[in-house]
């Protein structure tokens, strides 16, 4: 699938093209979203650990599109609800890195 305006990074960070702030918020909510249903919807909960502007990939709608699974778990601490300490445990390892 294409998607016809890059990525967030692209936008933010790399002069492609300037974003208002609703359409800003727009593509946050979207990314958010999912998000969410990887980790609290999915039949197998996901936790996504490369979560980055480079990793949203913007649709011709401005959706945001989430990308790059190569880091991601679904271990039994996942399925059993207990993503927080996953979660807390990945962010202390990515900012020591």
């Amino acid at each position: 699938m294409h998607m016809p305006h890059g990525t967030l990074h692209d936008h933010l960070h790399s002069g492609l093209s300037s974003l208002n702030w609703s359409l800003r918020l727009k593509i946050l909510m979207r990314a958010a979203k999912g998000l969410e249903y990887l980790h609290k919807e999915a039949e197998q909960p996901i936790v996504y650990h490369n979560v980055k502007t480079s990793n949203f990939l913007l649709d011709s709608a401005w959706g945001a599109r989430i990308a790059d699974f190569g880091l991601l778990s679904a271990n039994e601490k996942d399925l059993g609800g207990d993503m927080k300490r996953c979660i807390q445990f990945w962010n202390c390892t990515a900012r020591d890195s």
